[in-house]
């Protein structure tokens, strides 16, 4: 999928070159944007990766009322990640904001629930049963709060 996405951008801009050799603007201004969105689109499903790991954690963290040092360290790790990569470079601001964020955030749980239940007590609880002991909105939020400060 990677590949594919390096080969589509390369592709666009070696169009984009083209439209500015023969001053073809509307064509080159199309092709930018369709950059920028691919651009982004990759930064995002890479936060929705972080966001995953730092959940998984969270409700490890939660369901079995202990923390390791290697799970604070996940959780410590991925947020930053989140916020490095979410920060833009040179304009002010975010690519997502905290309602995306969020919104990824349940878009993610149901997969995190079922790598965390892979690993809750040695695998021994469903994931239906490790959906009973949390409260999936304070999860959430608490994983908001990790990429905000």
């Amino acid at each position: 999928m990677m590949d594919a996405l390096k080969i589509a951008k390369m592709e666009e801009l070696l169009e984009l070159e083209q439209c500015l050799l023969t001053s073809d603007i509307e064509k080159a201004i199309e092709i930018t944007q369709e950059l920028i969105e691919m651009s982004k689109a990759d930064i995002l499903r890479k936060i929705e990766s972080y966001l995953k790991i730092l959940l998984i954690h969270l409700i490890k963290q939660k369901v079995e009322n202990r923390s390791t040092k290697s799970g604070n360290y996940s959780i410590k790790e991925s947020s930053e990640q989140i916020k490095k990569i979410n920060k833009r470079r040179k304009a002010s601001g975010w690519y997502a904001s905290e309602e995306e964020l969020e919104e990824m955030c349940a878009s993610v749980f149901g997969s995190a629930i079922g790598k965390a239940s892979l690993e809750i007590f040695e695998g021994t609880l469903s994931e239906s049963e490790i959906e009973e002991k949390i409260n999936r909105k304070e999860l959430i939020a608490q994983a908001i709060a990790l990429m905000e400060n």
